[in-house]
């Protein structure tokens, strides 16, 4: 079966297309990407402003029509933050749906973290036992654990890094007054996932899931993209604080050309880079493994599930009606 998997953030709409079932692991086939930019074009009152929906409504409407050239069976189309927080979520759903056909199904903050999970739990394995994700978005963050592959903990926080950035950082580069209220402010939100952590246990391992990191971990050694999704990739929280005192004296044109940070993202990984060091502090986490596969890998998963399900319910269907049939065809006995 080929599969899309529509995914809208805060601030661009991608479209993954591959090739599921059969019993193997969901192979890629294609991959698009529209720049939308959600959560820089909302409204005073959060609202996400009409011309911004019309933006979004045009990047879906390119993406079906991606998906249709692929000869896609099935699309699933879902969003994160920056509509779940926007005040006119369902408004937004309607016009999508009626301009393009195309139901957005809204992620909860606790289901977005769930399904980050069980990306990262499939991409490490049973081998990285009890396992610690982050996920670090444009409008939030997302923090889960278990040893299992559903975790005991699953929270979503206010914490992402477009957000703190646009919110706290107004000099360029940020001053020393904007770097601390980041830190504070990630600190207050993890107060109450700080002690329900340790209600649930240890982690032996920690995995980071987002660009953010994966920019962060660039800047600290980590090999290039070009290298393959198959190198091992890190974070380390030693590495951070001399990042953060190097960069938070350049302006933002300067980081722009460090190397692994994108020009759209050069405004907020300074903020990415205090977020992280936070957390991973807070957390007592060493080192972050970066993972390739993120919440849109998750929904896929969770899509192959079911077809693999559907699946075995069908053979033993099959397999049943065959025994009632020869059942009937046997003789009766004479007595």
């Amino acid at each position: 079966m080929r599969l899309g998997v529509l995914d809208v953030g805060s601030n661009s709409v991608k479209l993954q297309v591959v090739d599921a079932g059969g019993g193997r692991a969901p192979l890629p086939v294609s991959a698009y990407k529209a720049s939308v930019k959600l959560a820089e074009r909302r409204q005073a009152d959060g609202e996400i402003g009409r011309d911004a929906v019309q933006r979004l409504i045009a990047a879906i409407a390119e993406a079906k029509a991606v998906a249709d050239q692929q000869d896609v069976e099935e699309l699933i189309c879902f969003a994160t933050e920056a509509i779940r927080a926007a005040p006119n979520e369902e408004f937004v759903c309607r016009q999508v749906r009626s301009s393009t056909g195309v139901d957005l199904r809204v992620l909860s903050g606790e289901e977005e973290a769930r399904l980050g999970f069980l990306a990262a739990r499939r991409w490490f394995g049973w081998s990285a036992g009890p396992l610690l994700v982050l996920d670090l978005g444009g409008g939030s963050m997302q923090v889960s654990m278990g040893a299992a592959e559903e975790p005991d903990l699953a929270v979503s926080l206010p914490v992402g890094v477009g957000a703190l950035s646009r919110r706290l950082r107004k000099h360029d580069p940020m001053s020393s007054e904007e770097r601390a209220a980041v830190r504070h402010e990630v600190e207050e939100a993890l107060s109450d996932t700080v002690d329900r952590l340790g209600w649930a246990g240890r982690a032996e391992s920690a995995a980071g899931l987002s660009k953010t990191f994966e920019q962060l971990a660039r800047l600290t050694g980590a090999p290039p993209r070009s290298k393959g999704v198959f190198v091992d990739r890190h974070l380390d929280r030693a590495q951070l604080r001399p990042l953060i005192k190097q960069m938070a004296s350049m302006p933002e044109r300067q980081v722009a050309q460090l190397r692994g940070v994108s020009t759209d993202r050069a405004s907020q990984i300074v903020a990415g880079a205090i977020i992280a060091e936070t957390v991973m502090s807070a957390l007592a986490i060493d080192r972050l493994h970066i993972c390739p596969w993120a919440v849109r890998a998750g929904v896929m998963l969770r899509r192959v599930d079911g077809l693999r399900n559907d699946d075995a319910r069908e053979e033993e269907r099959v397999v049943e009606a065959a025994q009632q049939r020869r059942g009937a065809r046997q003789p009766l006995k004479r007595s």
